[in-house]
């Protein structure tokens, strides 16, 4: 049976590993930092929410190249940890890709990518690799040989994060949320990391992730361009009527009962809000800008 606390390596085949960690509502965040011996820690963290399936596809290269020639040369340069979704689908997998593509030019062999506290990681924390974290529900993904039900719908593990945290006892996408921004807000208010959120495409739960960024406080950056849930974050900040944003919520297929519609309603109105007064929130034209200038946007939030 697994318990909260519990580690364990995570095999994808070959030599390709990872760390993983079980957590539960009553597992603190530095149990965490612990358990997938995250000490020394890193200078920064950047978390990215973003689409998985419903990715577009036309936007798939400039998102590459974002991610390729800003955010990868900016985790290695600047000892970052970057949190996201773990799965392998949308922009989880592409960062996945560019990060596993990044270890292996510049190692020139693939990595035992996970340690744990019984392997532990003695390299230098200036030559390090950056760390790239999935928060996933356990009982939605594969992991291992963990036996599923062959009658229900199963994620899998993007192969080249080098962390996983498997949130027990949370039913469905979305409930794994609390706990992901429990542990950031835990690296930053105890220990004092900068944080920049990022929001690419996305669905419903997107949106909650760039509320739950808001609401503590972080900055937030908007690729704009990129669709579906940030057409919506951007329509919310230019102050379309809320009438008008629940129509764009049916034809965006983001949200159709009346709950869903609601909850995100309020999402967006605390966004809006948050960029109207101290908050900071930042469009970036994934479509136009180049990504040094994302570089320099990463740059100026993370110091």
């Amino acid at each position: 049976m697994t318990v909260p606390g519990y580690t364990k390596i995570v095999t994808f085949g070959g030599i390709q590993q990872a760390s993983g960690v079980f957590i539960a509502e009553s597992t603190g965040p530095e149990y965490i930092v612990e358990h997938l011996n995250l000490n020394p820690l890193p200078k920064g963290v950047i978390c990215i929410s973003g689409g998985a399936k419903e990715f577009p596809r036309q936007i798939v290269k400039p998102t590459v190249n974002l991610i390729r020639e800003a955010i990868v040369p900016t985790a290695y340069d600047r000892d970052l940890l970057i949190i996201d979704g773990g799965t392998k689908a949308g922009v989880m997998e592409i960062i996945g890709n560019e990060f596993g593509r990044a270890r292996e030019s510049r190692l020139g062999d693939p990595i035992f990518l996970g340690k744990t506290q019984d392997n532990l990681n003695d390299t230098p924390q200036e030559s390090r690799l950056p760390m790239l974290m999935g928060f996933v529900p356990e009982r939605r993904v594969h992991h291992g040989k963990t036996k599923r039900s062959p009658q229900e719908k199963y994620a899998d593990l993007d192969p080249n994060h080098t962390h996983f945290v498997l949130v027990l006892g949370v039913k469905d996408w979305g409930e794994e949320v609390e706990y992901m921004f429990s542990f950031i807000d835990y690296l930053a208010g105890m220990k004092h990391l900068p944080v920049l959120n990022i929001i690419a495409n996305g669905g419903r739960i997107t949106i909650k992730e760039a509320y739950h960024a808001v609401q503590q406080g972080r900055p937030l950056v908007i690729l704009e361009g990129s669709e579906r849930a940030t057409e919506l974050i951007i329509a919310a900040l230019d102050r379309i009527p809320q009438n008008e944003l629940r129509k764009l919520l049916l034809k965006l297929n983001i949200a159709q009962d009346d709950k869903h519609i609601s909850e995100c309603l309020t999402w967006l109105k605390a966004i809006a809000d948050y960029d109207q007064g101290q908050g900071e929130v930042t469009r970036f034209d994934l479509l136009s800008q180049e990504p040094e200038e994302f570089k320099q946007i990463i740059l100026s939030r993370l110091t």
